[in-house]
């Protein structure tokens, strides 16, 4: 589970209430609160290192062995 993710959307969710409700913003909640959970799910997951940095290797179907393409 990626607890980083659910807690940024937890705290955007904070943060728009607060905006929406609470106290005013001149460019409104959406924005603001999309900015700073972005912002914090980014510096959370590069600190816990998650994502990117393991190698993917792609490949097309008609690569993989065993897979024969149908003539008809």
């Amino acid at each position: 589970m990626r607890w980083a993710s659910i807690v940024s959307l937890a705290i955007g969710a904070l943060t728009y209430l607060a905006l929406a409700f609470w106290w005013s913003s001149p460019v409104g909640a959406a924005l603001p609160t999309f900015a700073i959970a972005f912002l914090l799910y980014r510096v959370w997951a590069r600190a816990a290192k998650v994502g990117g940095d393991e190698a993917v290797e792609s490949r097309h179907l008609a690569e993989v062995e065993g897979a024969e393409a149908d003539a008809s």
